[in-house]
């Protein structure tokens, strides 16, 4: 099942974000509270 996912807001000044790694693979179980992926802007990585 697919749903959203809701990324909170950075303490950046950037607009643009980019996906950087993904630490689950297809049909792995997410649960709430857990590292899915890293965020990436020009000056941070989350």
């Amino acid at each position: 099942m697919i749903k959203a996912i809701y990324m909170p807001k950075l303490n950046s000044k950037s607009d643009q974000y980019f996906f950087g790694n993904c630490s689950k693979n297809s049909g792995d179980d997410v649960k709430k509270g857990r590292i899915l992926l890293e965020v990436e802007t020009d000056k941070v990585v989350r």
